[in-house]
């Protein structure tokens, strides 16, 4: 059954908002998603187009923020990673999914991918996408299942952790202190 949903999160941290629609294709997943917010004093606003295998393994994402910043990050069938330029990027070798800092949606690329039994962790080297930059630089993450929808996600110098709870189709519903589900 294909899943077609539009799922808005409000950022706890920033104030911020995401509307983020899904749509699973025969060939593909693709997601569109519109985020604005503020930190500090400072509003923000990205746009995000996602591309990712039937299997929810990654492909590519634009990223343009409002301040015309753009990037563009992909990654080829075989493992390579390329920026917007198609250049090689390998300090992301052997990195599999990405971690975009302003959405939650990212949380459900590992989940859906390559699922765990309760009880199971897993470590994973990850793209991750800071806001300020748009650079991608690798990073290990750490999922638990705790429950059929509980996750602990831990970044693996241990400096942040959270469970995180998702609905039916892996989507995240509360991310204590980052993001909720709003209905």
């Amino acid at each position: 059954m294909a899943l077609r949903r539009s799922i808005r999160w409000r950022s706890l941290e920033h104030g911020g908002l995401e509307e983020c629609r899904v749509s699973d294709w025969i060939d593909s997943i693709k997601v569109r998603a519109a985020i604005v917010g503020q930190a500090g004093e400072v509003r923000h606003g990205v746009l995000y187009e996602m591309s990712l295998r039937p299997d929810w393994t990654f492909e590519s994402i634009l990223l343009q923020r409002t301040d015309g910043v753009t990037a563009v990050l992909s990654r080829s069938r075989d493992g390579g990673w390329f920026d917007i330029r198609a250049e090689t990027l390998p300090a992301l070798e052997g990195c599999v999914d990405i971690d975009f800092e302003m959405t939650p949606f990212t949380n459900t690329l590992p989940l859906r991918r390559a699922p765990l039994a309760v009880g199971e962790t897993r470590r994973l080297r990850i793209a991750y996408i800071p806001a300020t930059t748009l650079e991608p630089y690798p990073a290990e993450q750490i999922y638990t299942r705790l429950e059929e929808r509980r996750y602990r996600f831990e970044t693996a110098d241990g400096s942040f952790t959270a469970d995180i709870g998702v609905d039916e189709d892996g989507l995240v519903v509360d991310y204590p202190g980052l993001f909720e589900r709003v209905e």
